[in-house]
This record gives C-alpha cells, sequence and structure tokens, in this order.
C-alpha cells in the first residue's frame, strides 16, 4: 500500500466484491466478501475489506454474486464514497469489479429474467447496482477470478493462492516478514522511514509539518518493535 499527496486530484474508488456459492458444508448459505481501494496513479490504499454471511439461500452463483455486490455497496462503498467526496470537495468516481460474467450481464442491463425474485427474497434489485455505475466517471467490468483478491473473503485457499491475493490486499510483504527477528526489525524501520521521506519530494510547506509528523511517528513504531526483542 502507497499515498502520494500529489495523486488527491486523481483519487478513485475501486470496488471488487465475490461470493462462494453455498460453500459451507451443512448450511446453504452463501458468503459475500467484499475490498475498497483508494487508487490514483501514485497511490493505492486498501480502505475496507471483509465478508458476511448473505441471509437467504441463493438459487444460483449469479444470484449470490448480485447480492454480494449490493451488500457491498450499501455497507460500505457507498458510505466511504460519500466520505471522500466530502474530504476532496469533489465527485469521487468508483469502478465496480466482478468475476461472474452472466451477473455482469444482468448488473449492466438493471434486470434479469431469471433473478425476479430478489426482491421478495434477498429485499435487493439488480437496479441498485445498475444505477451505481451508471453515471459518468463511473464503470462496471469483469476480472478474471484468478485476479480478484476477495476471492480470500469468501472460502479457504491453497497456501500459494492465498498468498498471492494477501499481497493483492497489501497485507503480506518481506518487510513485514523481516519483522520477526531484530535485524528484520531494523530493516523495516529504515524500509519505512525511506518510504516517508520519498513522499515529502515536492509536498508543499502547507504539508510539511503533517508529514514530518508522519515520520516521526513511523520512527517510534519501530522503536517500539526493537524493544519487543531486547
Amino acid at each position: 500500500m502507497k499515498a502520494h499527496p500529489g495523486d488527491v486530484p486523481d483519487l478513485k474508488i475501486r470496488f471488487l466484491w465475490d461470493a462462494d456459492w453455498a460453500g459451507t458444508p451443512g448450511n446453504t448459505k452463501s458468503t459475500s466478501g467484499w475490498a475498497l481501494f483508494l487508487l490514483g496513479p501514485r497511490t493505492k490504499i486498501l480502505v475496507d475489506f471483509g465478508s458476511k454471511a448473505q441471509t437467504n439461500t441463493s438459487y444460483s452463483t449469479p444470484e449470490a454474486e448480485v447480492v454480494a455486490g449490493a451488500m457491498g455497496l450499501t455497507r460500505t462503498a457507498w458510505p466511504l464514497q460519500t466520505v471522500f467526496e466530502e474530504i476532496f470537495s469533489r465527485v469521487v468516481h468508483m469502478d465496480g469489479l466482478t468475476d461472474n460474467s452472466t451477473a455482469l450481464h444482468d448488473m449492466l442491463q438493471g434486470i434479469s429474467k431469471k433473478m425476479k425474485h430478489l426482491r421478495k427474497h434477498h429485499l435487493i434489485s439488480i437496479s441498485l447496482i445498475n444505477e451505481a455505475f451508471d453515471r459518468p466517471g463511473c464503470t462496471l467490468e469483469h476480472i478474471a477470478s484468478e485476479w480478484n483478491t476477495v476471492d480470500i473473503s469468501t472460502k479457504p485457499l491453497a497456501k500459494i493462492k492465498h498468498d498471492f491475493h494477501c499481497g493483492g490486499l497489501g497485507l503480506t510483504s518481506q518487510v513485514e516478514k523481516d519483522v520477526l527477528t531484530q535485524g528484520g526489525v531494523m530493516s523495516a524501520a529504515a524500509y519505512f522511514r525511506d518510504q516517508a521521506k520519498m513522499s515529502l519530494v515536492g509536498v508543499s510547506e502547507g504539508h510539511q509539518g503533517t508529514l514530518d509528523f508522519i515520520l516521526n511517528v513511523l520512527g517510534d513504531v519501530a522503536d517500539d518493535f526493537l524493544e519487543l526483542f531486547e
């Protein structure tokens, strides 16, 4: 995860979701998963991710995917989009990504003959998702399943795939593994200090004090880690 102050005018939301259809043994309920990033030319920040069992049983995988999209949209994407628009005092565009082609087609159409029961059974509507992305600057597109990092939130995965998706979410890195040893902690401290210093390049004097404060906090955190090994 990284952030650059110069990206503020171009920041947008990337919202991914996924569903595991009736994947829990002894339970017909599906699992919804979502992840929301703030993206810019030099910025990628994981703002929120999570999972939740769906309330009612879904008839098919596309149905479970639509329910997951509506859940993530109302629980996190729309509320955070509102917060960012207040902070930046501008419209913040949002890109949505799902790995189910059938569900994507129905959401782009805003209607599905095979899912007319959604309003009754799940208390949602496909048009909810359609209207969220049918706006200037917003997109709703397909992502290959192997690249959908939200897969990690819906079901157990093999270690290689689990580690790959953790990396996509920015939850693991070689630096984080190194903090398990004293030498590694020192390496991590140096890494974070260097990253913070790089972020100071080209920053206006008005923000210099804030970023200096962040740099000092990172140093204090690294020192706290070192104390654990003394």
